[in-house]
């Protein structure tokens, strides 16, 4: 379908966006326990994440939409790897300004991506990497731990519609968009199971194999070694 057809396609369905309500209620009962949780997601049109609150009490389990945030794709080129780092770290600034906003005692957080790559990123503990994943990844630790962080499968990902788009009329539907995976809303022993191993492969290409670089032994040379060096006559 050429881009012609895809914009004729968007203006035909835009009138159902009348037709699309959002519950405005978050919490239609007196929970006993609140968590909150994050998805996201990538591709090359685009990346997202979308939070849902997880409400229970006494009887009562029930999700809530409550914020989402979509990017499209940097002009710059990016490897697959360091967009779905970005769209991890869009997700945790996201959460991050729900709680900021919300008034709402939190008993948990969760953050789920289908990134097999992201996750070992996070869960390792003796890898080093090149400045770009360091300091993404040491911005995602600072808020979170990586225990907080779980595998989604990408079918299962309602943060798919943040990267990938949807269709106006479907979101007039049940669309697992406004309620988040039904395996929220089950046991914990019913959610995704995690991967057995979290850490890099050793041909990680972000992984930074120098001894010395961000080393404290890697120190500026004092001025006088400088200074001999670039004169050849002690007398000069």
């Amino acid at each position: 379908m050429g881009k012609i057809q895809r914009w004729e396609k968007w203006v035909a369905y835009l009138h159902h966006l009348e037709s699309v309500n959002i519950a405005r209620c978050m919490q239609p009962f007196s929970p006993t326990s609140i968590q909150l949780h994050t998805f996201v997601d990538e591709s090359e049109a685009g990346y997202g994440a979308v939070s849902y609150l997880l409400l229970k009490s006494e009887g009562n389990v029930t999700t809530s939409f409550v914020m989402s945030k979509c990017r499209v794709a940097p002009i710059h080129h990016l490897t697959i790897p360091r967009m779905e780092l970005s769209t991890a770290l869009l997700g945790q600034r996201l959460a991050q300004t729900i709680k900021r906003e919300q008034r709402l005692k939190k008993d948990a957080e969760t953050y789920w991506s289908d990134s097999s790559t992201v996750l070992r990123w996070i869960y390792s503990t003796h890898c080093r990497y090149h400045t770009w994943v360091a300091n993404r990844v040491g911005e995602i630790l600072t808020l979170t731990e990586a225990k907080q962080w779980r595998h989604v499968p990408g079918v299962l990902n309602p943060a798919d519609h943040c990267s990938r788009g949807i269709e106006a009329v479907c979101l007039t539907e049940d669309n697992c968009w406004w309620t988040g995976p039904t395996f929220l809303r089950q046991p914990k022993t019913s959610w995704p199971a995690m991967p057995e191993h979290f850490e890099p492969p050793d041909n990680d290409p972000e992984i930074n194999h120098s001894k010395f670089e961000g080393s404290t032994l890697a120190q500026e040379s004092h001025p006088l070694h400088s200074l001999i060096q670039k004169n050849s006559n002690l007398c000069r």
